[in-house]
């Protein structure tokens, strides 16, 4: 940098940088390092308005099929992202994004009303759709309310009690302990 305000802007950008790769380590400023922060911005930004609007957001069903048998059993609610400027987004670069950003938790919401939403169309069709798995995050499991969320969901879309199932990680647990 050329003035001071550039000089520790940048020192904060190398010092962001290895607090978010880990403790006990220290990087150095390239310029590269604002390019990728200025996109990360950008992504969270529009991840923040997807979630809001629901649009370029898409749940795929990956099937659960018995090994033996070679019958359906269920199948689990898979999250995709494809936003206009940045293309299909990974769900390994949103999802932990949204659970620092807190967009976790209402991103989580519209999972479900999403899957809720297509299994009652579904049933509507006179179809009979397997259990479908969603996977909650931590916050989304200790929020309150989300028995009450669940309940009406099901209400709302008519659903069967266990038409929904939910999948929760190791880190559910770790977080309260």
């Amino acid at each position: 940098g050329t003035t001071a305000d550039a000089l520790v802007r940048n020192a904060d950008t190398a010092m962001d940088r290895a607090k978010h790769e880990g403790r006990n380590t220290y990087r150095l400023f390239r310029t590269e390092m604002n390019a990728h922060d200025s996109r990360q911005l950008a992504l969270e930004s529009a991840l923040r308005d997807t979630v809001e609007s629901g649009e370029g957001l898409a749940v795929h069903y990956q099937p659960l099929v018995n090994r033996d048998s070679g019958e359906v059993e269920g199948a689990e609610a898979l999250l995709r992202w494809h936003h206009p400027e940045f293309g299909d987004v990974s769900p390994g670069v949103f999802i932990p994004m949204a659970e620092r950003s807190g967009l976790i938790i209402p991103l989580g919401r519209r999972v479900m009303e999403k899957v809720a939403e297509q299994l009652g169309e579904w049933r509507l069709a006179g179809l009979s759709p397997p259990r479908v798995a969603v996977n909650l995050s931590a916050g989304q499991f200790w929020q309150g309310g989300l028995v009450e969320q669940v309940r009406e969901l099901f209400q709302q879309h008519d659903l069967p009690p266990g038409q929904i199932g939910f999948e929760l990680t190791e880190s559910v647990l770790l977080d309260r302990q």
